[in-house]
């Protein structure tokens, strides 16, 4: 006994295009191939989704905070270009003997 259900899909231009797309990035050759595959593989998919939002958002955090880090250098740079008195000294190069 056949224990595989049917159901009608309808699907605009733009979502028939994506389905296409679908097909072509997993190897399908059918609708319904590319539709077994997105349910069968779908925890797996949304896990990948959900890990790649969390990478992005420690990454966004980790740039925020080197900018914070920049801009507090660049107003340090900023404050010692003002002490117009400040000398700066650089060490001689040491002459090595051998």
């Amino acid at each position: 006994m056949n224990d595989k259900k049917r159901f009608t899909l309808r699907l605009d231009e733009e979502e028939y295009k994506e389905l296409f797309r679908i097909k072509g990035l997993i190897g399908a050759k059918t609708n319904t191939k590319a539709i077994q595959y997105l349910i069968s593989h779908f925890v797996e998919l949304n896990n990948r989704y959900i890990e790649e939002i969390n990478k992005n958002a420690a990454l966004k955090e980790k740039y925020r905070k080197q900018d914070h880090c920049v801009e507090n250098l660049l107003k340090a740079f900023g404050a010692l270009k003002e002490l117009k008195c400040l000398e700066v000294i650089l060490p001689e190069k040491e002459h090595v003997k051998k």
